[in-house]
């Protein structure tokens, strides 16, 4: 069975099954009514498959747009129109690596004060804008 969208943007079915084309006459045998039943039966079943299978795909698309309407520099490139690499990135974490690298590890209550120091001093926007412009800067990638 092939669905069609119709003008109006409705599913039409373009193919008939044999028991909707030829009306079924009293002479028929019950064996071949049930092959035919079956088949609709099947064909049926393959159809509300196939549309929950495109309800899927469709909600999963919806919910890609409307994660890029939240996350908007998706969608935005620098003004050379170019995509921060792999290594661009791997140049801005190691350079929070290295600044980690500071925290103390000796025991757990400066451990964790360590972190929110560290989150407090290399985490803030400005920080990280900064970082990241030097690290770009380093590569030639001018933002």
């Amino acid at each position: 069975m092939y669905p069609r969208c119709g003008s109006n943007g409705s599913i039409q079915n373009i193919h008939q099954t044999p028991s909707s084309s030829n009306q079924n006459t009293e002479d028929e045998d019950d064996s071949g009514d049930n092959k035919a039943s079956a088949l609709s039966f099947k064909e049926r079943r393959r159809e509300a498959h196939t549309q929950a299978e495109q309800k899927r795909r469709d909600a999963i698309k919806k919910g890609y747009d409307s994660l890029q309407e939240l996350v908007p520099t998706c969608q935005q490139t620098d003004a050379s129109g170019y995509k921060p690499s792999k290594a661009a990135f791997q140049g801005i974490m190691d350079k929070l690596f290295e600044s980690f690298e500071s925290v103390p590890t000796n025991n757990f209550a400066e451990f964790s004060a360590g972190v929110f120091n560290w989150l407090e001093e290399y985490c803030k926007p400005q920080s990280l804008r900064t970082m990241v412009h030097g690290v770009l800067r380093e590569q030639s990638y001018t933002p």
